[in-house]
């Protein structure tokens, strides 16, 4: 938070895998976007991850979704390609 108002929020899970965790997603409020504040949120989540022993921290966003890419490459993310997803019919 900043200034005493809650800007954003996130969750993550660690894998069955052991040491590797799993960015499920982060919101950073739109006019907070740009002031550093999803940087220092995810350093502070990669220290916390390290610290727990963790070795790997795996996310993925849509690809019309540059803002989120942005921040991942930027904060030591590598971009390693497409994956597809299967979508669930509605009954």
């Amino acid at each position: 938070h900043a200034d005493g108002e809650w800007i954003g929020a996130g969750a993550y899970a660690q894998l069955p895998q052991g040491e590797i965790s799993y960015l499920r997603w982060i919101f950073l409020d739109g006019k907070q976007q740009g002031k550093g504040y999803g940087t220092a949120a995810l350093q502070s989540l990669f220290a916390h991850l390290a610290a727990a022993g963790m070795k790997r921290l795996d996310t993925d966003t849509a690809d019309g979704n540059e803002i989120a890419q942005k921040l991942y490459l930027k904060t030591g993310f590598q971009d390693l390609g497409r994956t597809i997803s299967y979508l669930i019919p509605e009954k």
